[in-house]
């Protein structure tokens, strides 16, 4: 006959109390992440373990978040649109010729946290035209980024110029290409809207009204 279990034979150890601490103290994707994490391995995150964990979080949820409603929002519908749009689209301030901007939107997840930048442009002119920079007064830094599965992992990287091709399409959208903001002001937050210039090689600049929506897209 086997002996009685202890009462404390279950009990959680002071690595799993301090993971379980820590993650209670996140934002409550962060949190739902790391409990996730203890659920599959059983393992409690301490140390370098639970700092990669968290950062991977903040980077999925300020970024890889592709809603369906947010996808829709971003792609399909026509939202708010920059200086004078109409539903196919509005040249911008600026603008190179035959260059047209579709459906800018920023997306802010958590106030004060890096925010994304996604929009649709295309050119009827006959030159291919590289995309090299932008920026915008509601962000510290505004960099062009691409997310990308490499191995079943997804990374994000800093692209230093995208071609638009000529009588093509250049689309930054969720999973893929997107505006990286940040140091984001108080003006970046849904309801908002904020003014980005997009760069060219050729030395082109055009200004287009990014309006500012939640996690979904509204």
């Amino acid at each position: 006959m086997q002996p009685p279990l202890s009462p404390n034979a279950h009990a959680p150890g002071p690595a799993a109390r301090t993971a379980r601490r820590r993650a209670l103290s996140l934002p409550a994707p962060v949190a739902a992440l790391a409990f996730t994490g203890r659920a599959f391995t059983g393992r409690a995150f301490t140390g370098l373990a639970f700092t990669a964990l968290v950062f991977t979080a903040l980077a999925f949820t300020a970024l890889a978040i592709a809603a369906p409603g947010a996808r829709a929002a971003g792609v399909t519908s026509m939202g708010a649109m920059p200086m004078g749009a109409t539903s196919m689209g509005a040249r911008a301030a600026g603008a190179p010729p035959g260059v047209v901007v579709h459906r800018p939107w920023l997306r802010s997840i958590i106030p004060s946290r890096p925010v994304a930048g996604y929009f649709t442009l295309s050119n009827d002119s006959d030159t291919a035209l590289q995309l090299v920079g932008a920026s915008s007064p509601g962000c510290g830094t505004l960099m062009l980024h691409r997310s990308m599965n490499m191995g079943g992992q997804e990374t994000m990287a800093m692209v230093r110029s995208v071609r638009l091709p000529a009588h093509g399409k250049l689309v930054f959208a969720p999973g893929g290409y997107h505006l990286m903001c940040l140091q984001p002001t108080a003006a970046v937050q849904p309801g908002g809207a904020v003014a980005v210039t997009l760069r060219f090689s050729n030395g082109d600049a055009m200004t287009a009204t990014f309006p500012v929506r939640n996690a979904t897209g509204r």
